[in-house]
C-alpha cells in the first residue's frame, strides 16, 4: 500500500485562491483527471486501491470540505510558519508517505520522501519585497529543482518556471484550475447577502481581488472616482473584497468589505453589475472566469493568462 499525502491547510472558512485549486481537484478525484492519473503515476500504484490517501488539515477547515471526504491529519500550524520545516517532516515519517503533494508556495528545506511543488504564478519575482524575492530565489528555487515534479496553472506560468529556474521541459506540468460555474444562490441567500452588504442586485460593481501592487486595484479605485465624478450621483458604487482602509485614495462610493465566505462570493458575483479584474500580472486569473461564468460582464486586463484562461473556458 502506498501512501500520498497532501498538504491541504490553506482551506479554511474564507475563500482562497489556491484553497478552491485543490477541492476542485478533490472534487474530480475518482474521474477521469489527468491531475488524479499523474499523481497515481508518480506515487508509483496502478490503482486507488493500492494508496492511502492522507489530507493534513488545519483545525478550522469547513465540515463540508471535500478534503474531509478522506482521512485527515489536523496540524494547527500555518503552512508558511517556519514550524511547518519540523511538522510536516515528522508527518511524512510517522505514516510513512511515499509521495507528498503541496500544493502552496511554502517551501521545505529537506522533506524525508519525493514530493510534487506547485507553483501558481511567480508573482513575488517580479512584485514582491527584497525579502520575498529572496524567499523565491533561495527557498523556492532550490524547493522546485529538487521536487519529482512541478505542477502550475497555465502555460504562461509554465514557461515563465522553465526560464526562472532552469528546469528541463519534462520537469513542469500543467494542470488547469478546474472550475465549474457557480451555483446561482437562493433568493433567500441573496436577499441575506446584499441586505448585510447594503447592496440591491445589480446595484453594484465588483471587483474581487486584494491588496498587492501587481493586482493594479488603485487605478481601478481612481477610475471608479472619475467615473462617479462624471456620474452626478447617477454612479453605481465600486464594491471590492478588501478591508477597509487598505487604499488612501477611498471615496464615499467605494465599499470595500474584506474577505467573504464562497456562499456571499456566489451572491455578489450573480448580482453584480459587472466584474472588474485590472490585475498587471496572472498565474491563471480565477475571478473574471467565475464572474463570467455566474453571467456577470466583465472587464479584466490584457494579459496572456486572462486569454488562455478565458480561452479555456468559452467566457
Amino acid at each position: 500500500m502506498k501512501t500520498l499525502v497532501i498538504d491541504a491547510r490553506m482551506i479554511g472558512p474564507v475563500g482562497h485562491g489556491i484553497a478552491k485549486y485543490l477541492e476542485e481537484l478533490v472534487d474530480q478525484f475518482g474521474q477521469e483527471s489527468l491531475f488524479w492519473k499523474r499523481l497515481l503515476s508518480l506515487v508509483g500504484a496502478s490503482t486507488w486501491n493500492e494508496v492511502r490517501l492522507l489530507f493534513v488539515i488545519r483545525p478550522e477547515c469547513p465540515i463540508d470540505s471535500p478534503v474531509r471526504r478522506f482521512s485527515t491529519i489536523e496540524l494547527d500550524v500555518s503552512c508558511y510558519h517556519p514550524q511547518s520545516w519540523i511538522s510536516i517532516p515528522r508527518i511524512l515519517r510517522e505514516c510513512g508517505a511515499d509521495l507528498f503533494f503541496n500544493p502552496t508556495f511554502a517551501s521545505y528545506p529537506a522533506l524525508p520522501c519525493p514530493f510534487v511543488q506547485a507553483v501558481h504564478d511567480l508573482n513575488h519575482v517580479h512584485f514582491g519585497t527584497i525579502a520575498q524575492k529572496l524567499y523565491y530565489q533561495i527557498l523556492l528555487r532550490h524547493s522546485i529543482k529538487r521536487a519529482v515534479s512541478v505542477f502550475t496553472v497555465s502555460r504562461f506560468i509554465r514557461s515563465e518556471i522553465l526560464k526562472w529556474a532552469e528546469l528541463p521541459e519534462s520537469k513542469v506540468e500543467v494542470f488547469y484550475n478546474p472550475i465549474s460555474a457557480p451555483e446561482k444562490p437562493s433568493q433567500e441567500l441573496t436577499d441575506r447577502v446584499l441586505t448585510r452588504f447594503g447592496l440591491s442586485a445589480k446595484g453594484f460593481f465588483l471587483s474581487v481581488s486584494n491588496p498587492k501592487p501587481h493586482k493594479n486595484l488603485q487605478m481601478l479605485i481612481s477610475a471608479h472616482a472619475e467615473y462617479c465624478r462624471q456620474a452626478e450621483g447617477a454612479s453605481l458604487p465600486l464594491v471590492i473584497t478588501v478591508r477597509p482602509g487598505e487604499f488612501l485614495n477611498a471615496h464615499s462610493d467605494l465599499k470595500l468589505i474584506g474577505g467573504v465566505s464562497p456562499d456571499e462570493l456566489r451572491v455578489l458575483y450573480h448580482s453584480c453589475k459587472a466584474f472588474f479584474f485590472p490585475s498587471l500580472y496572472e498565474g491563471f486569473g480565477r475571478p473574471p472566469v467565475e464572474a463570467a461564468l455566474s453571467g456577470a460582464p466583465v472587464f479584466a486586463s490584457d494579459i496572456p493568462p486572462h486569454r488562455e484562461a478565458a480561452s479555456l473556458f468559452s467566457v
